[in-house]
């Protein structure tokens, strides 16, 4: 009976866990169908548009280390709910912008809050899980973002039937339902250490981050070679290989690190940073598919983007299948399945996806051995080699590697594909450069033990 309703108490736990990632994740997907009205009513250009997007994505790569290594010292719940609330309170911002400049503080915001929800929901499983559910518990929270690319577009498309502004406003009841139920079923578990927080190390680790994604988000892909050189390009990216060093030195000697240095010297932790990375090169294709449907096939933006949906399908059912695998199988079997697949999937796309049902059977094999990298082995690999101490930093680590991978492989994958202009052998050159990664990332994945037994 004890174990009915600790299973019980699980499945709520995980479902609260599972609503607060999916807001996150739905702000990412819903805010395409709106960027033409948001360009309409504040009348900016398409490229001040764009950092719609980047000013969400550079302030989300900040607030992953931040609330990852906070929740590791003050307690998962109450971190949890921070970055909910600043989600929310970025989303209400938004919905009363009347600005161009207001509208980047509140999608500055909420990307920091979304930074550190992934993460912090993942170390909560970790903590509060047994070893034997942890995969299916992951693969679950894994599932959310094909969740929310197939829904986000159509909850976006009704919306905007009112206003833009409902977009964000919707954010505010979920969050205040979220913040409730976490009040009650998080667990409030804390480091009994109380040691000084790594204040340098974290304005160090911003400013790297913040101008590696700056400069990598400033390339145009039109012209990359001649772009890099610009001043406002070149300096942040210098600057960024600079504070590197000096971070590493300064973690070394602190005695509460916003990134332990132990994390690096687990050979299963660097795997895991590194396949992370991998995923981020690789998810960015996805980015750039419905320009080469609408060009290949001759089709609207709208149509493009539906042809999508095979790819996300398959990354909503690939993610809880990998995490069923993950509880019977272990990580190594998982992963390796995964990669296998998406081989098979930039192959097809090298191969057939010129013609329409040969696009739709490559998206559906990336989709779904993306699924296996994006979802539930990589969190469970950090799960089961950290402890309570450091699993919020490892978890962190994660995102930070995925993101990182994702920013420079858009702006890399742009210059090959030269902005709007189409030709399906650049294309060809994109998948044989992303196939050839996925294969150095299945040599890497051999390195990871059947079982993962080891925690720091």
């Amino acid at each position: 009976m004890k174990d009915s309703k600790l299973d019980r108490k699980q499945s709520k736990l995980l479902l609260l866990l599972f609503a607060g990632v999916l807001m996150g994740a739905l702000d990412i997907a819903i805010i395409g169908p709106a960027i033409p009205a948001i360009i309409t009513n504040l009348g900016i250009t398409i490229q001040d548009a764009s950092w719609i997007f980047n000013i969400y994505l550079i302030s989300n790569l900040v607030g992953v280390p931040i609330f990852s290594k906070i929740s590791d010292n003050y307690g998962r719940r109450d971190i949890y709910i921070i970055c909910i609330l600043l989600f929310a309170l970025g989303s209400l911002i938004i919905v009363f912008s009347t600005s161009y400049q207001f509208l980047l503080v509140g999608r500055a915001i909420q990307g920091l809050g979304s930074g550190g929800i992934f993460p912090v929901a993942s170390a909560i499983i970790g903590d509060t899980f047994p070893m034997e559910r942890q995969g299916s518990a992951l693969g679950m929270i894994g599932a959310v973002f094909g969740i929310a690319f197939i829904i986000g577009p159509i909850i976006g498309g009704i919306l905007l039937l009112w206003s833009w502004h409902y977009i964000f406003l919707i954010n505010i009841p979920i969050a205040i339902v979220i913040i409730f139920f976490a009040y009650k079923l998080v667990p409030t578990i804390k480091n009994k250490e109380t040691k000084k927080f790594d204040f340098i190390g974290l304005v160090i680790l911003s400013a790297i981050l913040i101008s590696l994604s700056f400069s990598l988000n400033s390339l145009h892909s039109e012209n990359t070679l001649s772009n890099i050189t610009q001043p406002y390009i070149i300096f942040p990216l210098i600057l960024s290989l600079i504070l590197i060093p000096i971070f590493i030195k300064i973690e070394k000697k602190s005695e509460n690190p916003i990134v332990s240095i132990k994390l690096f010297k687990n050979q299963n932790l660097v795997v895991t940073y590194l396949l992370g990375f991998g995923a981020g090169i690789a998810e960015s294709i996805a980015m750039f598919l419905p320009l080469f449907a609408e060009k290949q096939f001759n089709v609207s933006h709208s149509s493009a983007s539906f042809m999508m949906i095979p790819m996300v399908i398959a990354l909503a059912l690939g993610a809880p299948t990998s995490g069923r695998l993950l509880d019977s199988k272990g990580p190594r079997f998982s992963i390796i399945i995964g990669i296998v697949v998406l081989i098979m999937g930039f192959t097809s796309f090298n191969l057939i996806s010129q013609t329409i049902y040969g696009f739709y059977i490559a998206g559906t094999l990336v989709g779904f051995g993306l699924s296996f990298l994006l979802g539930a082995p990589l969190r469970y690999m950090v799960n089961t080699n950290t402890n309570s101490l450091n699993r919020g930093s490892g978890q962190g680590l994660v995102s930070i590697s995925t993101n990182t991978g994702q920013i420079l492989s858009i702006a890399l994958l742009g210059s090959i594909l030269n902005g709007s202009m189409f030709a399906f052998d650049n294309y060809k050159k994109a998948f044989t450069i992303l196939l050839s990664i996925t294969f150095v990332l299945l040599a890497i994945s051999f390195k990871i033990p059947k079982r993962e037994k080891e925690t720091i």
